[in-house]
This record gives structure tokens, sequence and C-alpha cells, in this order.
């Protein structure tokens, strides 16, 4: 029912335009046990018709609805600047597409930037095959995606950082013909660009950031790994191409978590694994079954620290973050009503919400339902931490007691979390990446919470994978590799019979 009221909403909001503009362009990620779409516009797993993210893979079954970038800071002159998305009830802050100016923006563009890329590593290697012997299979034609890979500018009023790739012969331009191709992480990938400035803020109603952001999702395919065979991860590249120097700025990843039914889950976040997770909020779900399982959100890696803040050099060591990155900084959840702890409406609630702030201005405390009006509560930046924080860097250094919606006696229900990272500073043309990463945890035996336990060890698996990679951590428009990295292979002899063979 969610979804389809949700989406009669945005239909209509679509049918009262006087513009011609296409159906929202979407692809999914689909290589290992994880199907997730992933809209031109930058909004995550739902594609406005049917709900995405399903684990298993082809199961129907799924463990969040949908997600989106919250981004806000304030410019020189102390005004606001908010970009967020929830479900388009009102409208859009995202646009397909690179950052222009206002004069270049056209239906005609938008059209051509609401695109999905998706591709595969062997996609990519049948091609440097063929490039490099055009005898090896005359009938090769090159895909589609490998021509219309997205690395150069339409004009000179765009980025002029796309799609990365593979430049043969270093002339600057993405040509194919010169043996230029992709250049992706993972087995499989999904690349798309969006930004917030081809139109006004209907969703949040700030002010224009004057961002583009390079997304590029992707998966790998290794079955005798089951933790990453359960995971995505997702790479952004934020441009700031404005003349602000943004203070307090924040980047949040946003997400609603349906674990089955979505009407009786639990949230809670691991301050020192830096990530925040759904779970349902008993032993079983009428999606799942018995042992449903939890799902986490976890920060790989986060913005440059500001060079004052060297308490992070510990909390980096303790993470296992890249040094001199933020890790998640703030965690809090809002219920689907419209309290003072409900949906937020307005630049500055979104930007509340990205710093643990309700809308009457009082900061989350920590315990119950992190709403104390009394002026008596702790303070705290991270809501339902369990005994994750062991070192208070969410009170301030006050070690408290475990917390989580199981002592607060919380009912289960529909579940939306926040993750974010800052304060940090944005200057104009720079570019900040963050990588997350999605897993899915499922124990055999011992109910929701020992799925949750079992969530905690897979973190620990993939951020190893994620720090053993260091080609996983960069991040620019040239130098990604793809694939796991191939292990030394022993030097076999082969015998083919019939000799000679046709084919």
């Amino acid at each position: 029912m969610k979804e389809i009221t949700i989406y009669i909403v945005i239909l209509i909001a679509f049918l009262s335009l006087n513009v011609k503009v296409e159906a929202q362009s979407y692809d999914s990620l689909d290589i290992n046990n994880v199907s997730a779409p992933f809209n031109a516009d930058g909004y995550l797993f739902w594609n406005f018709i049917n709900v995405g993210f399903d684990v298993p893979k082809g199961s129907g079954k799924h463990t969040v609805f949908s997600g989106a970038p919250w981004i806000g800071g304030i410019d020189n002159n102390g005004l606001l600047h908010v970009a967020a998305q929830t479900y388009r009830q009102t409208g859009s802050d995202f646009f397909p597409g690179p950052y222009r100016d206002s004069v270049s923006n056209s239906i005609v563009l938008y059209n051509k930037w609401n695109n999905v890329w998706k591709i595969n590593k062997t996609t990519i290697d049948s091609f440097k095959l063929w490039y490099q012997n055009h005898n090896f299979d005359t009938n090769y034609i090159v895909p589609s995606v490998i021509v219309n890979w997205p690395a150069n500018r339409d004009n000179a009023t765009e980025g002029n950082c796309l799609a990365p790739y593979y430049d043969n012969n270093g002339d600057g331009q993405y040509n194919p013909g010169d043996g230029d191709y992709p250049l992706i992480k993972g087995d499989q990938a999904v690349f798309f660009i969006f930004n917030d400035n081809d139109s006004a803020h209907s969703e949040t109603g700030g002010l224009k950031m004057k961002i583009q952001i390079n997304a590029m999702a992707y998966a790998f395919n290794n079955p005798n790994d089951s933790i990453l065979d359960n995971t995505i991860f997702l790479n952004y590249q934020v441009f700031n191409f404005s003349e602000n120097n943004y203070d307090s700025m924040y980047v949040g990843n946003w997400t609603d978590m349906d674990i089955g039914n979505p009407l009786d889950d639990f949230v809670g976040c691991d301050v020192v694994r830096s990530a925040y997770y759904g779970y349902n909020g008993d032993s079983v779900d009428n999606v799942y079954g018995s042992n449903p399982p939890a799902e986490s959100v976890v920060f790989l890696k986060g913005p440059p620290v500001n060079s004052q803040d060297t308490s992070y050099n510990f909390k980096d060591s303790v993470i296992g973050n890249p040094s001199g990155t933020l890790p998640m900084t703030d965690f809090m959840y809002y219920n689907n009503d419209f309290t003072t702890t409900g949906n937020p409406v307005g630049a500055n609630q979104y930007f509340n919400y990205l710093r643990n702030t309700w809308f009457n201005g009082y900061h989350t405390t920590y315990g119950g339902n992190g709403h104390d009006t009394t002026g008596n509560g702790t303070n705290c930046n991270f809501m339902f931490p369990g005994n994750s924080d062991p070192y208070g860097w969410g009170t301030n250094g006050n070690i408290q007691s475990p917390w989580d919606e199981i002592t607060a006696n919380d009912p289960p229900g529909d579940r939306r979390g926040l993750g974010s990272s800052g304060p940090f500073t944005f200057h104009p043309g720079d570019v900040i990446c963050v990588d997350y990463a999605y897993i899915y945890s499922r124990a055999d035996s011992g109910g929701n919470l020992a799925s949750v336990a079992k969530m905690r060890t897979d973190i620990d698996h993939i951020r190893a994978f994620y720090m053993n990679d260091t080609s996983l951590q960069r991040c620019s428009c040239s130098s990604f590799n793809i694939g796991i990295p191939k292990q030394n292979e022993q030097v076999s002899t082969v015998k083919v019979y019939p000799n000679p063979f046709n084919s």
C-alpha cells in the first residue's frame, strides 16, 4: 500500500507538467545475490513502480524500500543550502545529468542524461581482447554501453569530470575506436550523474548548492564469499561548482528500511563500525519467516577531516577508515508522521536532521525515544547505539549504559534512518568522495538478534576487503581498476583434440 500511494502522488505530479519528460530511467545491479535498482536522478532502490533491493535475488523479498543522499551547508553569507530527497510527494531536489548553467539547460539535455549506464567487467575484457587483435572475432560488435559511455561533455558549461575511462592514446577524448574503454569498480557497475541545479528544490525548498554527483554502484561476483555475495557498494564523487565556501557541511545517507514486512522493524547503529542498520522487531517476519535478516549501511570512507579535528586520527584507527576521513558522525531515525519527531518539512528541518536536531530545536538525547524537552537529558549524536560506543564519541566522552529500541520499549514500526558525516568545509572547486556498503546479514538460527550479531562480523569482513584493495578507495576520473584482484596463476599445458580443430 505504501508503494501504490506514493506512486499515485508522483504520477499526478508528472502529469501536471507542461513539458515532455521521459519516464525515469533506471537499471539494477544483479550480478550477485542482491538485485538493486538505481535511478538516473540519484534515487535509490525504488523505481517508482516496483520495490527493489531484492535479496535473495529473485525472491521478491526486500530489506530496503528506498534511499537517497542528503547534503547541506552554510554559505559565506550565512545562508543555508540543502539538497535532499525522500519520496517525491512534493517534487525533487536532484535531476539527471551533470551540472550546467541555467542558460544551457533544456528538456533535450534532461532526456539525454536521464540514463543509467550498466556494464560488466566481462564486457570490458571482451572489448579489450578484440581491440588488441581485430581479427580475433570478425563478427564482434562494440557494445552500445561502451560506445555511449558518458565520458565526454556535451558543451563547455558542463563539468569536465564525467564517467571514468582508460584513455589509450592520451588525447583527452573518449573514443572506443582509439581503444578507449570504461573503467569501473567491481565485476558489475551502474553509473549515473545527477545535480541539484536544473530546477528549484521542490522537495526541501532549500537554496541550490550547485553540486554535481557522479555515482557508481558496483558489486562482485564471488559465490565462494557469501558475505561479499550479499553486499553492494556505492561511491559518490561530489563536486562544488558554486562560488560558495560551505561551512558546517554535512553529507548524509537516508534509508527507508523495510525488513520484509515494513511495519515491524527496528533501527540501530554501530558507532565503532561506522554503520547504521535495520532489523526485525521480533524473531519471525511474515515475509522472511524465522531468523529474519538485518540490513546495514556502512560508511567505508567519508569526506576529508578538517585539519583542526585531530580527534579523528584515533577514531579512524579504531574504525579502520582511510586515515584523515570522517566516519559516520551522526545517526538518527524519525517516525512516519508529522509530529516533532516525524517527517521533515522545509530546508531547516532536513538540515537539522543531518545534525541530530528535532523540529523544535532540541538536540537528540540519550535514552527513551531520544526526545527530551526538559533540558535534563544528555545530548547525543547516535541514536540506539546499543553498547557500540565504549568511548562515548556520541555523548562528548560521557560513557552511557546500552541503549537500543528494545531497552527503550519502542513498538516495532516503519522506520527511516539517516546517517551523516560532518561538519567539514566544502570549498569552491572541491571534490569529495564517499563510499558506502549495503550488507545483507542473516543468521541460520537464533532469531532476529542473531542476525544483528552476524551483521557485525560481516561488516568487519567487508571493511577489511575494502581496505585491502586500494583501487576501491581511489576516486578520480581515470584511476579505477576493475574486478577482484587477480591471484597468481599456475601455468598449465593444455592439449586439444582433434588436432587440427575448427572452433
